[in-house]
């Protein structure tokens, strides 16, 4: 094995793994665009979004992605409790308030999941686990191709949604100014609470496709959720196409270090970028962080 090969293979398994954090990051960016609100239970949804997916393949007895769109299904439902039960009362309040509630949101979600399914860590079997392809020397694993796949699939149809349809530029106007745009006409509640539910589906989709690698417990959406914070604050808030490039830089940093320094240090690597980043240019990577696109 050259160390040509090493760092090209990091590189790509990096950019697949990024491509999940940039779905998480993306995510959570559209809530922050639009509602000017931190998600901090984002872990948490990414934890139901595996849990669901177990659920669902055990339902219809069959594959994670044959049920995905089942999956959404029920994680808009949830999106929905939570936005009408406990977003909604607190999304005009100060920002500890915004905390508080969506760091309680996220415990009272874990431990409802943990009543439910228990403590034994769930899986999911899939055929793709075991399938990998080699391309001139490099091997990747067929469900990070399809995760990552996925990712800019539905990044690019967010983007596409937001700068292009009547929609998008509701969630604009809205995210620039709430009283203006609704003096304009625009419905700000309807845009608050579809915001919430995308951010949620797409945080949750992103856990729901990678949930064959993993075992699922309550604490699972904590192996992403920190990431997917960090690459939002370093592609610039409320930016999409910054948290997607960032989430992808992460996932590469963290391959790359994980390699050739210590597996242990690979998440910290990313804590460290973070930091840099930040003290030479507060703002972000992509710097303004007053849109939603």
């Amino acid at each position: 094995m050259t160390m040509g090969w090493a760092i090209f293979q990091s590189l790509v398994n990096g950019i697949l793994m990024g491509g999940t954090y940039a779905l998480l990051a993306v995510g959570t960016t559209i809530i922050f665009g639009v509602m000017r609100m931190i998600n901090f239970a984002s872990s948490a949804f990414i934890m139901l979004g595996m849990y669901v997916a177990w659920w669902a393949c055990n339902l219809f007895h069959a594959g994670v992605y044959v049920t995905l769109p089942f999956s959404v299904l029920v994680l808009a439902i949830l999106a929905y409790l939570s936005f009408k039960l406990a977003i909604e009362k607190v999304m005009f309040r100060d920002a500890a308030s915004v905390i508080i509630v969506t760091i309680g949101l996220m415990y009272v979600l874990q431990n409802i999941t943990l009543m439910i399914f228990g403590t034994t860590p769930l899986n999911i079997f899939s055929d793709l686990r075991m399938k990998f392809y080699t391309v001139l020397g490099i091997t990747t694993q067929a469900i990070r191709l399809i995760s990552f796949g996925t990712s800019v699939l539905l990044t690019v149809i967010l983007a596409l949604v937001i700068n292009k349809t009547s929609y998008g530029r509701c969630m604009r106007a809205t995210s620039e100014s709430q009283e203006i745009a609704q003096i304009l006409g625009v419905n700000a509640k309807f845009v608050f609470i579809s915001a919430w539910i995308i951010g949620i589906v797409l945080t949750g989709i992103a856990g729901t496709i990678m949930s064959p690698l993993y075992n699922i417990t309550i604490g699972v959406g904590s192996i992403f959720g920190s990431t997917a914070l960090i690459a939002i604050v370093l592609g610039g808030m409320g930016d999409i196409r910054g948290a997607f490039i960032s989430g992808i830089a992460l996932g590469i940093v963290e391959a790359l270090v994980s390699v050739f320094v210590a597996p242990e240090l690979g998440q910290s690597a990313t804590f460290i970028l973070f930091l840099v980043v930040m003290r030479f240019k507060p703002q972000g990577l992509f710097g303004r962080g007053e849109r939603v696109a």
